[in-house]
């Protein structure tokens, strides 16, 4: 039996990924306004109220609006379904980023080094600030773009689905902001748990890390972690696919077909019911 296929989902995974792309300007656009009319320094005449508000309440506000945003996105419900990539020179299940996650993620780091930045200004414009401590500032004003450099990854992430997860006829190819691994199935000592949660990456045992090709920066992290708290799939039917295919190697070398699709998917029902 075949996986019926969804016209609408190339559509509707442009409407997200315009939406997800329009909150991150908004937010760019707020943070780099305010920084740029100082809003971090009110003129003086200012009651002191104002101040307060506008200097410090504001953006950090949006900071941690959007955190809050950010962790409850995650806890919505999410489809279970993986996209069959059915291109035979490169067969796999995908399963896609969750744009909005990633942008909102994308955003508090913007505002937050926005607001960082506000306050490191407003102590540097200070002319009795001790020599020391304006030189310290300029070492926190890097990592302030260190963080918005994150956030432009995330934000290339949103455009080209550099957050993913592919099951594939040889293994699994985990993308994530800092890289990507390439693991195959010989590679895997222990799935991941059926009840990995919404809220955070899901780590995979490895009996042969020989095997696994990590990218440059990826590699300096020994761990194989599943980005499923960044998906936009329902945790547990990634999951359930992975050790489907680790008990079963027999039904490897057809994923990537409708076919091998609609056979797992009335496999993977019998799981819950």
């Amino acid at each position: 039996m075949s996986a019926p296929v969804d016209t609408s989902a190339g559509r509707s995974d442009r409407r997200d990924r315009f939406q997800a792309l329009l909150l991150v300007v908004a937010a760019a656009g707020l943070a780099t306004l305010w920084l740029v009319a100082g809003g971090w320094r009110p003129p003086e005449s200012w009651p002191f109220q104002a101040h307060l508000a506008l200097s410090v309440l504001l953006p950090w506000l949006l900071v941690f609006g959007l955190m809050g945003l950010g962790v409850w996105l995650p806890s919505r419900a999410k489809p279970a379904a993986l996209r069959v990539r059915t291109d035979p020179a490169d067969p796999a299940f995908v399963a896609p980023p969750h744009h909005l996650t990633l942008a909102t993620l994308a955003s508090a780091q913007l505002t937050f080094a926005a607001a960082n930045a506000g306050s490191q200004l407003m102590i540097f414009s200070d002319g009795d600030t001790p020599p020391l401590f304006r030189a310290l500032i300029l070492v926190t004003f890097a990592g302030s773009a260190a963080l918005a450099g994150l956030a432009i990854r995330q934000v290339v992430a949103i455009m080209r689905d550099g957050i993913r997860l592919e099951l594939r006829p040889d293994g699994l190819l985990v993308v994530g902001l800092l890289g990507r691994q390439r693991v195959p199935w010989e590679a895997i000592a222990v799935g991941p748990s059926s009840t990995a949660s919404r809220w955070s990456a899901s780590p995979i045992g490895i009996g042969r890390p020989d095997l696994v090709r990590s990218g440059r920066w990826i590699r300096l992290f020994p761990q194989v972690l599943l980005p499923l708290n960044q998906l936009w799939v329902r945790p547990d039917f990634v999951t359930n696919a992975i050790n489907h295919y680790l008990f079963h190697p027999e039904f490897r070398a057809a994923i990537g077909t409708e076919a091998e699709y609609g056979r797992l998917r009335q496999e993977l029902a019998t799981y819950s019911s």
